[in-house]
Parts: C-alpha cells; sequence; structure tokens
C-alpha cells in the first residue's frame, strides 16, 4: 500500500469555524434567546460528544475577544442591580468580575470541545 492509498483512506474532517453569536447563544442561555439556545446547545453536545467524527470545532482569537466584550456589555445592563451599588469602583468590579466567571467557564467548556 503506498501513501495515496493511506491518504484515501483517512476520512475527511471538516473544521466548523464557531462564531460569537454560536457562542453567546449557549453561554447567555435560553432566557436570553430562547429561539438560539437550544440549537446552539445542540451544536455544542454533538461536538462535544464527537457524534460526527468528521466534524471538528475552531475558534478564532478574534471571537474568544469579542465573547469576553459582550459578555461585559451585558453586564453593563443589569440597571437594577448596579442602581443598588453604592460607588463606581464597585459597579465597575461587578461588570468585570461577573462577566470574567461566565468567561472562565466558556473557556474551560471550550477546552473540552475536540
Amino acid at each position: 500500500m503506498d501513501s495515496n492509498d493511506k491518504q484515501q483512506q483517512q476520512p475527511v474532517v471538516a473544521l466548523t469555524y464557531i462564531d460569537t453569536s454560536v457562542f453567546l447563544a449557549y453561554l447567555l442561555g435560553k432566557d436570553h434567546d430562547p429561539r438560539q439556545y437550544p440549537i446552539a446547545r445542540d451544536f455544542f453536545t454533538a461536538l462535544a460528544n464527537n457524534e460526527n467524527q468528521r466534524r471538528r470545532g475552531i475558534i478564532s482569537f478574534l471571537v474568544v475577544i469579542e465573547i469576553l466584550a459582550v459578555l461585559r456589555g451585558q453586564k453593563t445592563k443589569e440597571f437594577k442591580l448596579l442602581k443598588s451599588l453604592s460607588s463606581e469602583v464597585e459597579c465597575t468590579d461587578y461588570v468585570i468580575n461577573g462577566a470574567a466567571k461566565i468567561y472562565q467557564k466558556f473557556i474551560l467548556e471550550a477546552l473540552q470541545i475536540p
């Protein structure tokens, strides 16, 4: 068997670029986007379970940065809670730390995806 035969026997693996909006639909949950969340959840479940061995997810550095920026933006929309805090420093800490917690969860889960 020559090298051409070996190459022909290996399955083609498709790389699926995972956009920021797909991650956000999953991360922010069904309350935020009830229509897109189940689609994103099923997509990530299939990737994590390696149900389709011919597909792999790929994440760009830009997507990772965009996700953190959007998560911070989402935390700034929690007006009622932010108004209850006593200073701008507390508000800033709440936004940064809240987004960081979600972001860390995202990173840990993303690293487990093939």
